[in-house]
């Protein structure tokens, strides 16, 4: 008979993806701007380009604001019509980069740059971590 593993079904959790932080400086409380997707931690995060100060998910080769990495979400999130509150990992804290949960076609490329920019922040990524 077959095993079968619990540990495929075991959701995600924030210690997946966040090693090391300062509870009251790495973290902050941001507002979602209105979806279409669910996020799941370690989203990397943009600013809307509507200059609400709202985060989006990051969408890599974008020219606007929705272009350039600025945080990862600390919380999942469901899909809703209207603006949502959001944990998000802003800065000084080291993070597992396999659990960054990278949008669909993002390049390595785009990648390697969306790290840059989160390095630039204090938010580092390693494997392993």
């Amino acid at each position: 008979m077959p095993s079968t593993s619990l540990l495929a079904t075991e959701p995600k959790r924030l210690s997946d993806l966040l090693r090391y932080h300062v509870p009251a400086y790495s973290l902050d409380q941001g507002s979602l701007a209105a979806s279409a997707a669910a996020l799941e931690f370690g989203t990397p995060l943009a600013l809307a380009a509507d200059a609400s100060g709202a985060f989006v998910p990051w969408v890599p080769g974008a020219s606007d604001s929705t272009g350039t990495v600025v945080a990862l979400s600390g919380s999942q999130s469901a899909v809703k019509a209207a603006a949502q509150p959001i944990l998000v990992i802003a800065r000084h804290a080291t993070v597992v980069a396999s659990a960054i949960e990278w949008p669909a076609g993002a390049n390595p490329t785009q990648k390697t740059a969306a790290l840059a920019a989160l390095a630039t922040r204090g938010l580092i990524a390693r494997q392993g971590a």
